[in-house]
């Protein structure tokens, strides 16, 4: 908390670490006590989580800006007249859409050129890794190195080819009159700090689950604040979920003290946290850069539990009834893969006499009393529940079929899953129960069966 107030700082720890507690009290200090003290902003990547910053503890924020980035890239462009007040970004299917018609176009130039065998999905992928990284010219994208970045083999000279595809997605984007997308706002933001030479909002900027902001997010928030200020970094690798093992070195943080690390873990029980390392420790978090090692947590718990279902409708009557159960003393999360089942248990839960709430980047508030709250893996992130129940970790689910086309490379795909699971297993303080029906996940088959109880029902 009372590290320097003026420079970067940042810190890494595992995950129940007490990163974001430290975050909302660093981002106070500043606010408030600092020698160095000014306007304050504690921003994250996910809307939920924000949120919850916002309403978990009222007192603790007081005076503090919580947002979430993009909604401090709207604001930032819309202040400076660079974007609509309404309208204005690509939604993500306009984007895909737009990047297939991209491909189509530039594909009739070169018939005989095999990249354009890939789909649009695939090649959204990369665009997406170029908008991450601030790639602004088709000199620099030839002469990147395409450091942690998976996906489909891009040789040097389908990169010129890949560019003309980038440069034809733009020109179809401006014709349906949006200047920008969810990838490259930050690139508009960072473009725009260069240019304003009025004071910054914020003296101070504390990043919380900064693990998944691009190079190019990170460096926006470093323009945002004067040389007089700070910006503070927490994250952790290990819980990248949005992107590709990029790290906070790429956007340039300078930290001459060097790297906090944190590696305590006060949320999970041992056994929990056992059974999360061990997932950890598999092939698929190889290379995560800056990884910290979690020392063993001392709190003794129950192991988890795997439960094998005789099919779906007596997984989701399984998974009703514990919630229920647990809910009405405890808070308890049910995190999914993807929202294609929310509605199912949102609908199912109703009327069993339990406080019941949608996990969502609309919601408003966040309660700390005993109930239910369903929602994805990603609206998930930075949150933490009494019991944790994760349903349907089947091979057909896990890895998400359409991530493996989009990514063009199922290695990939599985190390983008094995976090996402990472991030909800490590959600459950006491309590996590994961269910399937018909195969297991491939990511949870290595685990030892000594981690954790197997039952059928």
């Amino acid at each position: 908390m009372y590290y320097p107030d003026q420079g970067h700082t940042v810190v890494l720890g595992t995950a129940g670490s007490g990163k974001t507690t430290l975050a909302i009290l660093r981002a106070r200090y500043l606010s408030t006590d600092a020698l160095n003290r000014g306007r304050t902003m504690l921003v994250t990547f996910n809307r939920m989580l924000a949120t919850y910053l916002r309403t978990v503890d009222r007192e603790a924020v007081r005076g503090v800006e919580v947002r979430n980035y993009h909604d401090f890239a709207r604001g930032f462009l819309g202040a400076r007249a660079r974007l609509p007040p309404s309208g204005g970004i690509a939604r993500p299917d306009l984007r895909l859409r737009l990047i297939g018609q991209a491909l189509e176009i530039t594909r009739t130039r070169y018939p005989n050129a095999r990249i354009f065998q890939h789909s649009p999905e695939a090649h959204a992928e990369e665009l997406a890794w170029i908008q991450r990284m601030g790639i602004a010219s088709a000199g620099a994208y030839a002469g990147a190195e395409r450091i942690h970045r998976g996906g489909f083999r891009v040789a040097g000279r389908d990169r010129g080819y890949i560019w003309e595809i980038y440069e034809e997605y733009l020109r179809l984007r401006e014709r349906w009159g949006v200047l920008y997308d969810w990838e490259d706002i930050a690139a508009a933001v960072l473009e725009a700090f260069s240019r304003d030479n009025t004071p910054r909002r914020y003296r101070h900027i504390v990043i919380d689950e900064g693990q998944d902001f691009s190079p190019v997010m990170l460096r926006s928030l470093a323009a945002a604040v004067p040389r007089e200020g700070s910006v503070t970094f927490f994250g952790d690798m290990a819980q990248q979920i949005y992107g590709s093992r990029i790290s906070w070195r790429d956007a340039g943080l300078h930290v001459p003290r060097g790297v906090v690390e944190f590696r305590e873990n006060y949320r999970n029980t041992k056994q929990i946290a056992d059974f999360a390392l061990a997932l950890a420790s598999g092939p698929y978090f190889t290379g995560v850069p800056d990884m910290v090692a979690p020392s063993a947590p001392r709190a003794a718990g129950i192991p988890p539990t795997l439960v094998r279902c005789s099919n779906q409708a007596a997984e989701i009557r399984f998974v009703v009834s514990q919630a229920a159960a647990l809910g009405r003393t405890r808070s308890v999360g049910i995190l999914l893969r993807d929202r294609s089942r929310e509605k199912v248990y949102l609908e199912r839960l109703a009327g069993q006499g339990v406080k019941v709430q949608r996990l969502h980047r609309n919601t408003l508030s966040w309660h700390n009393a005993p109930g239910v709250w369903v929602g994805t893996y990603y609206s998930g992130k930075g949150l933490e529940f009494d019991a944790v129940l994760l349903p349907h970790v089947e091979a057909s689910t896990i890895p998400d079929p359409e991530r493996v086309v989009a990514l063009g490379d199922e290695r990939l795909a599985f190390a983008e899953e094995a976090r996402l699971l990472y991030v909800a297993i490590t959600r459950a303080r006491a309590s996590l129960v994961l269910t399937y029906h018909g195969e297991l996940t491939p990511l949870l088959r290595e685990i030892d069966p000594a981690l954790y109880r197997h039952e059928v029902v």
